[in-house]
């Protein structure tokens, strides 16, 4: 119900939801997904998890990618054609502000770069140009370890 008061009078404007809006006893679970169709496979996502990871084993380096006060560039380790590791060869260390953001940022994207299986994730928040040279330097290396 909607009510509107218009200059403190008493008179009032109310609306009502259609029938087929208002509460109404609802079906159980079970029941409603009886109603639904089967969900179809997605032919997209069967190939996307059939081509991830499917790198080359072997060390990789990715160029050095700046990030306004210095530098970063990592190393991809592939066994057995997925990531299993990431190096960090250059961060910005030359400030204790640099250290704290490289302290809390690499880390983070080393985990997720992994868990990924690929450099597509999301920049850690506080740390977006640390992360964005160390996403771009990871992304070249899994391009090598890819070709």
């Amino acid at each position: 119900m909607l009510g509107l008061a218009i200059g403190g009078s008493a008179a009032a404007i109310r609306w009502w939801p259609p029938a087929a809006a208002r509460h109404t006893p609802a079906r159980t679970t079970r029941q409603a997904l009886a109603a639904e169709p089967p969900l179809q496979r997605n032919p997209l996502v069967q190939l996307v998890a059939h081509t991830r990871g499917g790198y080359r084993d072997g060390s990789y380096t990715g160029p050095a990618f700046s990030a306004y006060y210095g530098w970063v560039q990592v190393q991809a380790n592939i066994r057995g054609g997925s990531l299993v590791s990431v190096r960090v060869l250059r961060y910005p260390s030359d400030r204790s502000t640099s250290r704290r953001i490289a302290h809390i940022a690499l880390p983070r994207l080393e985990r997720e770069v992994i868990r990924a299986q690929s450099a597509h994730v999301h920049a850690v928040s506080g740390a977006t140009l640390t992360s964005d040279a160390f996403l771009r330097s990871m992304d070249a290396a899994l391009r090598r370890a890819a070709s």
